[in-house]
């Protein structure tokens, strides 16, 4: 595992198996601050990600809104072709920031 020295992030292991939910129950009770992120063992974040997560956290601030969410990027690192075909990057990203209504979304979520 790759070390890092950022203030903001702290890296933890649970001591004991845990199961997904378990785990990211125990993840949130030893989480501090006003925002969280969870990056899994196969997530990455881009070099701007601290640049734009200040952006959006101070705008979420204003607006009163308490959660963000994003487009997903997909990176495939060399040796999983066999898995995933020759697709190297998948990434859309727009200039562009909406605030939407969590009971319309989570309502076409829960539709499908």
């Amino acid at each position: 595992m790759e070390n890092t020295n950022h203030p903001n992030i702290k890296v933890i292991f649970p001591l004991d198996s845990l199961s997904m939910t378990e785990h990211w129950e125990w993840a949130l009770s030893h989480a501090k601050g006003e925002w969280q992120i969870f990056v899994g063992q196969d997530d990455g974040l881009q070099p701007y990600f601290f640049q734009l997560a200040d952006k959006l956290t101070n705008m979420a601030r204003e607006k009163k809104i308490r959660s963000i969410t994003s487009a997903r990027a997909y990176f495939f690192w060399k040796g999983c072709q066999y898995a995933y075909g020759d697709i190297a990057v998948g990434y859309s990203a727009m200039n562009e920031i909406k605030v939407e209504n969590f009971n319309y979304q989570i309502f076409k979520t829960i539709l499908g």
